[in-house]
């Protein structure tokens, strides 16, 4: 069972991984999981943390104290290396270290550890707004079958949604999950500086953004697409490209994704 918890990394992922597992500390008066330290470089925001979750701030990975059950690295993809390193130095050997990377394999970690994995919460995180992380979907490994069950249930206590993902299964998912949030709020921006351009408000999109996910949901994306492309409605294009023509980079996006949809559609 996992009781005695490290953050490393006190982040949008690692401040709402903190506040979750203090919650069950909350809401429990038996529990006996306890954040005992978070790491940031900068101090200001692991004390920030460990003022909200009663555990010790630190800056300095060399005073990360070994022997608590879990280890979670919630630092950028190309520090995860960087700090493994330094948390073996500092006396870490037969712990269980996870990081919550999307695309970075667990295997990174081998060097540096017997035991590790990785604890993905599929979802984006800012720290102004509050997240129920009992909706979020955890997918959770390890390289063992104790360390899988113990971080199972451990993921099970702050989510209904839990996860066995590989890495690769992972890698896949972190792509994907580019697409339909990084990508999409893109295309927010897009939208928003169009209209802008006009004096226009993006309050006149947001139930359209809002309908649109909600039909996905429920149903698959392929058959709920609507608009020109999907029609075959050629004029209407042409019309938006005209419209675009001042601005070639957006117009260039606008026909690649329209051809995209129309050759889709044509197999479909």
């Amino acid at each position: 069972m996992i009781r005695t918890v490290t953050i490393i990394g006190s982040g949008n992922v690692g401040y709402h991984i903190g506040r979750a597992v203090f919650r069950i500390e909350s809401f429990d008066e038996n529990a006996d999981r306890y954040i005992m330290q978070n790491f940031s470089r900068d101090f200001s925001k692991a004390q920030d943390l460990a003022d909200e979750v009663y555990s010790e701030a630190t800056d300095s990975l060399l005073d990360i104290e070994p022997n608590n059950d879990l280890y979670i690295i919630a630092v950028n993809d190309d520090a995860i290396e960087t700090v493994a390193a330094q948390l073996a130095a500092a006396g870490l050997t037969d712990e269980l270290v996870v990081h919550t990377s999307g695309a970075t394999p667990s295997s990174v970690l081998s060097k540096y550890f017997t035991r590790y994995g990785s604890f993905y919460p599929l979802q984006t995180f800012s720290r102004s707004r509050k997240a129920n992380f009992k909706t979020v979907p955890l997918c959770v490994y390890a390289n063992s079958s104790t360390d899988m069950a113990n971080l199972s249930e451990f993921a099970g206590q702050l989510s209904d949604n839990v996860n066995f993902i590989n890495d690769e299964q992972r890698a896949s998912l972190h792509v994907a999950a580019v697409f339909v949030n990084n990508f999409v709020n893109y295309f927010y921006q897009v939208g928003a500086q169009l209209l802008g351009q006009k004096d226009v408000s993006l309050d006149l999109l947001r139930p359209l953004i809002m309908e649109t996910a909600r039909k996905v949901q429920r149903h698959d994306p392929a058959k709920m697409q609507t608009g020109p492309a999907a029609r075959g409605d050629q004029q209407t294009i042409e019309r938006h490209l005209l419209y675009l023509q001042s601005q070639p980079e957006i117009a260039a996006l606008y026909e690649h994704l329209t051809k995209r949809i129309m050759d889709e559609e044509a197999v479909s």
